[in-house]
């Protein structure tokens, strides 16, 4: 009785193992990667093939008039192990390609927030550039009208401001 229970644990296990390898399948399906498809649906007919010799040995063991208990007891509990172990890791399967799937949609929307903001970055950089330059161009027709000492003054304080604008450009051009 115990080698049928453990037959039937087995099925029942391996039925589970094959309803996590079909949502596997759906969470894969619209992957690029073919590869990953067909290899989990060969591990999904595998698993199908599994257990329908589960339940052709279910079937001999139902159906035998006498057997050896000790070697149908280890098989089945062979077999029990081996059907946890794969249920076991199928879970896990699921529950990490599910999480990598979440992550990878994260990922893409963070990835175009951050296109956005590199686009609006640029365009507020190109507002103080041209105000600098306005300012600079003002500065020198107003140097014209000006003193000796402040002439000096305004062509010093031009000079730093020319080097900032130019600092701004060569920064902006390594940034893109």
């Amino acid at each position: 009785m115990i080698i049928i229970t453990f037959i039937v644990l087995s099925i029942f296990s391996t039925i589970l193992s094959a309803i996590f390898c079909k949502r596997i399948l759906n969470l894969i399906k619209s992957s690029e990667e073919k590869y990953f498809f067909n290899n989990w649906g060969i591990l999904t007919l595998i698993i199908y093939l599994f257990l329908i010799g589960l339940l052709a040995y279910l079937a001999v063991i139902i159906t035998a008039s006498s057997y050896n208990t000790v070697r149908h007891l280890l098989v089945s509990s062979l077999i029990l192990s081996m059907s946890l172990f794969i249920f076991i890791i199928l879970n896990f399967s699921f529950k990490l390609i599910k999480k990598l799937d979440r992550m990878n949609i994260n990922l893409k929307e963070k990835e175009k927030r951050l296109i956005k903001t590199k686009i609006l970055l640029k365009e507020k950089n190109v507002e103080p550039e041209k105000t600098m330059e306005d300012f600079y161009t003002f500065r020198l027709q107003m140097a014209d009208d000006l003193t000796q000492v402040e002439k000096k003054t305004i062509k010093e304080e031009n000079e730093k401001l020319a080097k900032k604008i130019t600092k701004l450009k060569e920064s902006k051009s390594q940034e893109y």
